[in-house]
């Protein structure tokens, strides 16, 4: 149930960051832009991270030219089950989640079917650019990983996935972000998912937002939202911490979701993290900075 109506707080509070000011004082001051393209290239992104020690997915393949799709159906018989996605793809397009279904034919979750022809026409498409803006890309292929049960029982389909958000080093706030039947089971608060705020200490959450309101369930499966505990909620903090010391870019945000089996993994950060992480925790970044 929507419950109260979200600007006329955020508007009255001097802590609240608008867009001139975060361009301007946030990601002009403290990211140079010659390092944006660690943040905006998966691949870079990945090499950085697994230099530091932190977990990522695992790359199964890389596909760099249409040449290199000549032995796809070789490439990828033995995995079960793989991601497909742009290295310079934004908020989740591009990326496409298969299963074997029979040998080489593939399965998306939505049921439609792939064959060689077809999987390799969607790489190229990405590879030629349809997802970077017409820029030439790259494909990877990653292991499909399983939703943390605890954080999927909060979600309708898809991935709920956690943004910490840092300046200057310093932890500034974080937000749970579900997905939705509005959002197409994306955890993208633009296409109408749900972003959670969540006490930095305790990992405890606090408010919920949905389309600009608060809320204190999920609309689609009326799950409580308020007063969960994130699991690992140290360990995503300590993992966050370091990305943010270790990384050129100081006003970062970092994107992790909880594994089934391995726990924390990082998914990628992005060198110009949105504003919407106030909205879900009704605090604005001046406050901590």
């Amino acid at each position: 149930m929507l419950k109260k109506y979200v600007w006329p707080f955020l508007k009255a509070s001097e802590s609240i960051v608008g867009l001139n000011h975060r361009n301007f004082r946030l990601i002009y001051k403290l990211n140079n832009r010659f390092d944006y393209q660690l943040a905006n290239d998966k691949i870079k992104a990945k090499d950085f991270l697994n230099c530091i020690k932190v977990p990522t997915s695992q790359t199964y393949q890389i596909y760099r030219g249409l040449y290199d799709l000549r032995n796809i159906v070789d490439d990828l018989k033995n995995y079960a089950s793989f991601v497909v996605k742009p290295a310079k793809g934004s908020r989740g397009n591009g990326i496409l989640i298969l299963e074997q279904s029979e040998k080489g034919k593939y399965r998306s979750l939505s049921g439609k079917q792939y064959n060689p022809s077809e999987l390799k026409y969607f790489i190229a498409s990405i590879i030629f650019g349809k997802f970077s803006m017409g820029h030439q890309d790259h494909a990877l292929i990653e292991k499909k990983l399983i939703p943390d049960s605890r954080i999927r029982a909060l979600s309708y389909g898809g991935f709920a996935d956690i943004r910490i958000l840092f300046a200057r080093e310093k932890l500034i706030l974080a937000m749970l972000r579900l997905p939705t039947k509005t959002s197409d089971g994306k955890a993208n608060l633009h296409q109408g998912g749900i972003g959670v705020g969540v006490d930095l200490k305790s990992g405890i959450t606090t408010q919920a937002i949905f389309k600009n309101h608060l809320i204190t369930k999920h609309p689609d499966i009326d799950a409580p939202l308020i007063g969960v505990q994130i699991p690992d909620w140290h360990r995503l903090i300590k993992i966050s911490n370091l990305i943010a010391q270790k990384c050129p870019l100081k006003y970062i945000g970092i994107d992790l979701i909880l594994e089934e089996n391995d726990g924390p993994v990082v998914i990628e950060f992005n060198a110009r993290p949105g504003l919407e992480i106030q909205n879900a925790n009704q605090i604005g970044i001046l406050e901590h900075l």
